[in-house]
């Protein structure tokens, strides 16, 4: 090979590289340090009279690699910051996903405006660790629908088994987002549970949550799948019958399924 061509293989192949690597979904993702002192005038823009500009640099902290970022929020919260600033804030510490940030988001968990304390819920599951499940389940018995709601929509994420009980009491008062989370927790123990909600909560709901459940491929073996079927065949107003058909619909006949044929029998009886 000759000495123009090998660089001209060489050329084609960091140009390949580069362009694969600025495709690639984790380069965009991936975060970048910067300057110890960028980082110090971030945190004073944060604390600054001017919100756009500090709801700007709280974002920016919030991309960066630096540990010290962490802090900067942190420390900026902890000293007070307007409501659409320290929503901003604790946006940034989602994207950071540092545990060393739980203790503000526990005091935010507490705070009065309820956006502050949704946010704060969804920056606890980012952490992915047990004390920020922790809060996340905590925040079930927030007394607003919305904070309840995403609450149960991280528990679902983050597939905390921990806080059935409490979503099980959700949906019995009509909560559709805890109904959605039990089925994206459900074991046979879970299933049971929800099944023994027939008559207390929202028909809907409960066969809602059920045939999310049946659908979900790591549902659990096929004879759990029969004792769902045969729940759902007992919810009353035919909502179950919706989900058992749905059911039927999306199950391949073979290789033959338990669960499927009984389905199938149970919808024949109740024509």
């Amino acid at each position: 090979m000759t000495a123009r061509r090998i660089i001209l293989v060489a050329l084609f192949f960091t140009v390949f590289v580069t362009a694969f690597a600025a495709s690639s979904p984790n380069a965009a993702a991936k975060k970048k340090r910067i300057a110890k002192k960028e980082v110090a005038a971030l945190g004073e823009a944060v604390l600054g009279a001017d919100e756009a500009a500090a709801q700007a640099a709280a974002k920016r902290l919030g991309e960066v690699s630096n540990r010290s970022a962490t802090a900067a929020l942190t420390d900026a919260l902890a000293l007070g910051l307007a409501p659409n600033v320290a929503l901003a804030a604790l946006g940034a510490l989602e994207a950071r996903a540092d545990a060393t940030a739980l203790p503000t988001l526990e005091y935010y968990l507490k705070v009065r405006p309820k956006k502050l304390r949704v946010a704060s819920v969804r920056a606890a599951a980012a952490t992915a660790t047990p004390k920020g499940d922790a809060l996340v389940t905590r925040a079930l018995d927030d007394h607003t629908r919305e904070v309840r709601g995403t609450a149960a929509t991280m528990v679902k994420e983050r597939k905390i088994t921990s806080a059935a009980t409490r979503l099980i009491e959700l949906l019995i008062a009509g909560s559709k987002p805890a109904a959605s989370a039990l089925a994206a927790i459900a074991n046979a123990e879970i299933a049971l549970a929800v099944a023994e909600t027939i008559g207390q909560a929202p028909h809907e709901l409960v066969a809602d949550s059920l045939g999310e459940m049946l659908l979900r491929e790591s549902c659990g073996p096929d004879s759990l799948r029969v004792e769902v079927v045969r729940a759902l065949a007992k919810v009353p107003g035919g909502a179950g019958a919706l989900h058992l058909a749905a059911y039927v619909a999306a199950t391949p006949e073979k290789p033959p399924r338990k669960s499927r044929r009984e389905a199938e029998a149970l919808m024949r009886d109740n024509l």
